[in-house]
């Protein structure tokens, strides 16, 4: 018998390995949070940091951009105006500013002070000229009413309560 040469056998490669696992955190450390928790809780320490009155003002001064947003510029019914839009604007950048660790020109209580009291007398007077004139007249109208004069409401007495930075 003769022996056939043996062809050399491939050599056998090792399973893939994983790529090297993180350590697990050690007993007591929570897991790093994900990126939209992560997001979750930048905003929520944002909040966290604010004081009662700022956190009126920046209530107030969101919903009446979303009344602004939703009502006037989607469903054009009922608009906040703009000089409201302004200090609602203001109240907000101010804030974001503040909480980011900013300085906010002409100080941060001084702009949520100014853009509440604005908003309180474009509000009063808003008001007066809407029920006059019969704005009320549908649904969306009402509620977008609603929702701006609470939202003026919240900003005003922000800006009344606030106090230096």
């Amino acid at each position: 018998m003769t022996e056939q040469p043996r062809e050399p056998a491939e050599p056998v490669s090792a399973p893939a390995s994983p790529p090297p696992a993180v350590p697990p955190p050690p007993p007591g450390v929570p897991p790093p949070p994900t990126t939209a928790s992560a997001t979750a809780g930048a905003a929520t320490s944002m909040l966290a940091g604010l004081g009662q009155a700022e956190q009126l003002a920046l209530l107030g001064a969101v919903l009446v951009l979303f009344v602004e947003i939703v009502f006037g510029l989607i469903l054009e019914e009922y608009g906040s105006g703009d000089l409201s839009t302004v200090a609602a604007a203001a109240v907000v950048a101010a804030v974001w500013i503040h909480a980011r660790g900013g300085r906010v020109p002409l100080g941060y209580a001084t702009v949520i002070r100014v853009a509440g009291f604005v908003i309180a007398v474009v509000a009063v007077v808003s008001l007066v000229n809407e029920v006059r004139g019969g704005v009320f007249d549908r649904i969306a109208d009402i509620l977008g009413g609603l929702g701006y004069y609470a939202g003026a409401a919240l900003m005003a007495i922000g800006a009344w309560t606030i106090r230096d930075a």
